[in-house]
């Protein structure tokens, strides 16, 4: 999380343990700086498997994993932690989907020569026609 680019607000910590887990130095908004979302707990299948401390869950990629990759059932998301678990992706999927919106309409037309941009060339051909 210490990464540069890294978007704090995209990441939550996920734990198995009963007692809140910690943020390390790191992890700590800067001035201005939205927070990591809430913890989700975790609870494993297997009571010998344990979470890394710095278990994190980026909210902001998707992964798709096909039928034939062999997957480790470590456990289950907490019945309590399953609504915050769901309103966290969907905050930062939305939050995403914004920022790919608002990317696609600021950005400047390839084909844009001194002549102008292909939309103003298009404007002025209709304008000449009516004539």
């Amino acid at each position: 999380m210490a990464k540069r680019g890294v978007i704090k607000a995209h990441h939550a910590i996920i734990h198995d343990d009963d007692k809140r887990p910690f943020m390390s130095r790191n992890e700590e908004p800067a001035s201005g700086e939205d927070g990591m979302l809430s913890p989700i707990r975790v609870k494993g299948h297997n009571e010998y498997d344990r979470l890394h401390n710095m278990a994190r869950i980026n909210f902001s990629r998707t992964y798709t994993i096909e039928h034939n990759v062999k997957v480790y059932d470590f456990g289950d998301v907490v019945r309590a932690d399953i609504p915050v678990l769901r309103s966290q992706w969907q905050t930062v999927r939305d939050a995403e989907t914004r920022r790919a919106y608002r990317n696609q309409m600021t950005a400047v037309p390839e084909e844009q020569g001194e002549e102008g941009s292909w939309e103003e060339q298009e404007e002025e051909e209709e304008y000449e026609d009516e004539q």
